[in-house]
């Protein structure tokens, strides 16, 4: 039986009817230990552990502290018909989650289905770009784990950013594509709020509000993103750009 992992949004481990939630988790720390190690698929050393996690996020000796919470992150993982002790293996003074069983995480997942939908958008498949877009699109919009703070935290965060701006770019690609110009639009806009100084994102929204008829509302999203980079780059909109309402 598959072992889901979901790390976007409310942390939460899923096995055929058994489901660990994040309350029932060793604390933040045994959240944020259990996110890091299996993202990572690898052995890492207590010391980096200490470092990225933070030993100020424990309270007492941070070796004792990591030993008690991987014994009980085995005893949650056994509640899911897991062994703990094969999955967090604690050896010469590094830790590691091994994926001793088939699984799949939410946020690896988005990765994937956004590459596979860039992809199927290339060679021509909408209707697959479309749906693995949509699943990459539904993951990124939730925040990789709130409240979380630390480099790698805002790494994962920045990667999920990027996979929501290009599964909506694949979304707008295809719909345009199929007709569906109210999803088009809306996605665009979606597009060009969540990165405003992107001028890609703006050609798409003026390329859907054309395609739907809106010459007026498109001119008014050009003249939006000349003050805008002027303001803020002072720069102009590019050649490519202005083209699209020549």
């Amino acid at each position: 039986m598959q072992l889901r992992v979901y790390l976007a949004g409310r942390m939460s481990l899923l096995r055929a009817d058994a489901v660990v939630d994040q309350a029932d988790l060793p604390g933040a720390f045994g959240r944020h230990l259990l996110a890091f190690l299996l993202l990572r698929r690898a052995p890492v050393r207590r010391s980096d552990i200490a470092e990225t996690l933070g030993r100020t996020a424990v309270d007492g000796p941070f070796d004792a502290t990591l030993n008690s919470t991987l014994s009980r992150l085995r005893t949650r993982l056994g509640s899911l018909g897991i062994d703990g002790r094969q999955c967090l293996v604690a050896t010469g003074g590094t830790v590691e989650f091994r994926r001793v069983i088939p699984m799949t995480v939410d946020v690896e997942a988005a990765i994937a289905a956004c590459d596979r939908a860039g992809v199927a958008w290339r060679q021509g498949d909408a209707d697959t770009a479309w749906a693995d877009a949509a699943v990459a699109y539904s993951v990124s919009i939730r925040p990789f784990l709130p409240n979380a703070e630390g480099l790698w935290i805002e790494q994962w965060q920045a990667t999920l950013d990027d996979v929501r701006r290009r599964a909506l770019q694949v979304i707008i690609e295809t719909s345009l594509s199929s007709g569906d110009l109210h999803q088009a639009e809306v996605a665009a806009y979606r597009l060009v709020r969540d990165d405003p100084l992107r001028e890609d994102s703006h050609r798409l929204l003026i390329r859907a509000l054309i395609a739907a008829g809106d010459r007026a509302r498109a001119k008014r999203a050009l003249l939006d993103l000349s003050s805008l980079l002027a303001e803020e780059l002072d720069v102009e909109p590019s050649s490519e750009t202005l083209a699209l309402l020549a």
